[in-house]
């Protein structure tokens, strides 16, 4: 059985199925190495683990193949990768590209409410979870083919991309460049919007001065004006994220999104104050593309908004 290092871990048993399996997988494990498989992770073989699995057996009965996470490691343009791997039998695969400050492992709750019919492949971006950084500096372009060699070295074909935030450009800069791997787009309110530099540099320097606000006062106060840089996101972020938000801010698909040609479906929440809804804009831009708004919704719909958001999915992914 392959094993993923659960959210659950360090919390109280969850009482449902899945996420119990989860729970007691995630307490118990340890990498190893298998030989047949280099990048893979396997059950530990300690005698508490085999005892609290046993129980589970007893209790559950056996898992379904959707409900084991693969936690995979595999070396692409010399970085150490991590990714996330649901359903690795299935032939049609969803990539996911997580949000700026973000990783994997926030997307495995909303992930679990998918149909399984499609490998789910949630990757670590460099620099992000546990994924190596780049060595040199972390120009977006860098990451779009860091993307594509991915995709590459795991021989994935049939592949619906999508991406959040952060995740939202690099997919449609990778749509745009690489349209051959794909099959289909899904942006959940994609980052595309360029900021002009001093407007950004206002933004820094306010998050700066207002930083010892934020014990006292609400972080989405904050949102409506700086966006990205409140200052629990901007001011925790470590030198190497910052560097990227702010290549984020400047980097301009605006000029090309007519150049898309695949079947793209935008997703937004109606209260994003993050990133501003250009939904409507995208839409009339990005040919063949479909908008969805998700009510009393804000940049995180995935979190805050699971069902609205899987059912987005769900049906896209039938039709």
């Amino acid at each position: 059985m392959y094993i993923y290092q659960s959210v659950y871990t360090n919390v109280n048993p969850p009482r449902d199925t899945v996420s119990l399996w989860h729970f007691a997988i995630a307490l118990f494990s340890t990498p190893s190495t298998r030989k047949d498989h280099p990048c893979r992770s396997t059950l530990s073989s300690r005698p508490t683990a085999k005892l609290v699995l046993s129980t589970c057996w007893q209790v559950i009965g056996d898992p379904s193949p959707s409900d084991i996470i693969n936690s995979m490691q595999v070396v692409v343009d010399g970085l150490k990768t991590h990714y996330l791997d649901i359903n690795p039998q299935e032939k049609n695969t969803l990539v996911f590209l997580h949000g700026w400050k973000s990783s994997s492992k926030f997307w495995v709750p909303f992930s679990k409410l998918l149909k399984s019919t499609h490998r789910i492949i949630l990757i670590d971006l460099p620099g992000f979870g546990s994924t190596d950084q780049f060595s040199t500096e972390p120009e977006i372009p860098l990451f779009t083919d860091f993307i594509h060699h991915f995709v590459k070295r795991l021989k994935l074909k049939n592949i619906t991309l999508v991406g959040h935030s952060f995740g939202g450009l690099l997919a449609l800069d990778y749509a745009i460049k690489y349209p051959a791997d794909l099959s289909f787009l899904i942006l959940v309110a994609p980052a595309v919007v360029k900021e002009k530099p001093s407007q950004a540099k206002r933004k820094i320097r306010f998050a700066e001065i207002a930083r010892p606000l934020f014990t006292i006062i609400p972080n989405n106060h904050f949102e409506k004006y700086l966006g990205w840089y409140t200052p629990r996101d901007y001011r925790h972020a470590n030198e190497y994220q910052q560097k990227i938000l702010k290549k984020i801010v400047l980097y301009d698909l605006k000029p090309s999104l007519n150049k898309v040609t695949i079947p793209t479906n935008i997703v937004w929440g109606k209260l994003d104050f993050v990133v501003p809804n250009l939904g409507k804009y995208l839409n009339t831009k990005i040919p063949n593309s479909h908008l969805h708004v998700i009510d009393g919704s804000g940049h995180l719909c995935f979190l805050t908004h699971p069902k609205e958001l899987s059912d987005i999915f769900n049906q896209i992914l039938s039709d």
